[in-house]
């Protein structure tokens, strides 16, 4: 039996089909399939105890509950989970009226009305077909009331009781079903969630590594800090710092995206940040960004058909020379903040990314500064800006985010660090981070 079943269960079932669609179809095969010893059992009942007419009504409902099993090859699944969501209460509605209400055969709606939710993969596809499942019931109970005729079978309370059974069962195999289903599922979920989680866990390790370490940096800027919230685990947004040819390099990079596939980013833009200044000694950062962009540009294929055309970087770059005391600058979308004395200097980026872009595509641009003792730079990607939050649930904004350097640049670097925090904290509350946030800080 438990072969026939399995064989039954899997009519309809292909090579290469989803796991979900495989799973609706040895359902709906399953559940018809379970009908089929109710109707029999119900044919031979009423046949020998001399109601034989009123038993074909069951042998008719042989095909219907099993539509699926003999013409899913032929009409396909979502052709027969139609018919057999419609056929079904449509023929118990007559079996409940052809008996009467004393028999009780409306109980059987419990199992008929329902099973929809089992076909279909959302709320949406089911609803109808159950809303039409109750109105067969209510019109069954509806028109036994109007006929109000008794039952013409003797034993009518047998038939009662014998239905109150099935339909109880009926309830609990099925809540039973969704019970280990629910149980089942969540148990692969976890443990998919967890093999997720420990890979990021690791990549996050590896993102970490590549990143140079607080005393890293502070070997080139010794007055300067780094704020790093990544909205994720592992950050589309990376921090950098090189030293090539007496000059010190730092950079603040906003890649596309957040989570996994700003990390994958985040990996090329370092390789290539690696590789133009170590490698190559390219140290005006109009130049870095320049070479970064044909680099983005041809290992994402943008200029092919089909490339990432909206993928790229958007960041801020310093160079800063100590013999001469002098900082370039050069920016992809994103500005650099300088302080001195209290007032607070934008220079602003380039408005195209570190990638391609439609239209015309010139130089960076290069911008010198003559440093002062004193003077605070910000190098920063969007993400402390774009924070919603507040008591209005709004952007903090690039106003309110200036206002807020100037009040804290001259504290220590490592109180700066501190207050950011707390200030990202206090607005943004409860509410979701929206992106990664990098912020460096360098006082010369």
């Amino acid at each position: 039996m438990k072969k026939l079943f399995f064989q039954f269960s899997n009519r309809g079932v292909r090579p290469g089909m989803d796991e979900d669609t495989i799973e609706e179809i040895q359902l709906l095969n399953g559940i018809g399939f379970a009908g089929l010893p109710i109707c029999i059992f119900y044919f031979l009942l009423f046949s020998v105890t001399g109601y034989f007419q009123l038993g074909l009504i069951f042998l008719a409902g042989i095909p219907v509950f099993n539509f699926s099993i003999f013409f899913i090859n032929i009409f396909g699944f979502a052709f027969c989970r139609a018919a057999m969501c419609i056929m079904i209460p449509l023929i118990w509605y007559f079996i409940t009226v052809a008996f009467g209400r004393e028999c009780g055969f409306y109980l059987g709606f419990i199992v008929t009305t329902f099973p929809p939710f089992l076909f279909f993969r959302n709320i949406g596809g089911a609803l109808p077909y159950v809303i039409f499942g109750v109105l067969c019931m209510v019109a069954s109970v509806l028109t036994l009331a109007i006929l109000n005729q008794p039952s013409v079978v003797s034993f009518a309370m047998v038939i009662y009781l014998t239905n109150l059974i099935i339909a109880l069962l009926a309830a609990v195999v099925i809540i039973i079903f969704f019970r280990d289903q629910i149980i089942t599922n969540r148990l692969i979920l976890r443990e998919q969630k967890k093999e997720i989680v420990d890979s990021i866990n690791y990549a996050s390790r590896i993102q970490t590594a590549i990143m140079p370490q607080k005393s890293q940096y502070e070997k080139m800027f010794p007055d300067s800090f780094v704020f790093f919230r990544p909205k994720s685990i592992v950050s589309g947004d990376f921090y950098w710092f090189g030293e090539k040819g007496g000059k010190y390099i730092a950079a603040a990079v906003d890649c596309t995206g957040h989570g996994v596939p700003g990390a994958f980013m985040s990996m090329i833009g370092n390789s290539f940040l690696h590789e133009i200044v170590m490698e190559q000694g390219t140290t005006q950062p109009s130049g870095i960004l320049n070479k970064m962009r044909e680099k983005v540009i041809s290992a994402l294929r943008q200029r092919e058909e089909g490339g990432s055309q909206k993928d790229g970087m958007d960041m801020t770059l310093i160079s800063y020379a100590p013999t001469q005391n002098i900082v370039e600058f050069s920016g992809a979308k994103n500005p650099l903040y300088f302080i001195r004395g209290g007032n607070l200097t934008e220079i602003k980026g380039d408005k195209m990314p570190v990638g391609i872009q439609i239209g015309v595509q010139g130089d960076f641009t290069n911008h010198n500064i003559q440093v002062q003792k004193g003077d605070v730079f910000y190098l920063f990607t969007d993400g402390f800006a774009d924070q919603f939050g507040g008591p209005s649930g709004k952007k903090y904004r690039y106003g309110a985010f200036k206002e807020f350097l100037v009040r804290i640049c001259s504290k220590s670097t490592a109180e700066q660090t501190e207050m950011l925090s707390k200030e990202f904290n206090s607005w943004q509350g409860t509410l979701e981070q929206v992106d990664d946030i990098c912020i460096i800080g360098i006082r010369f």
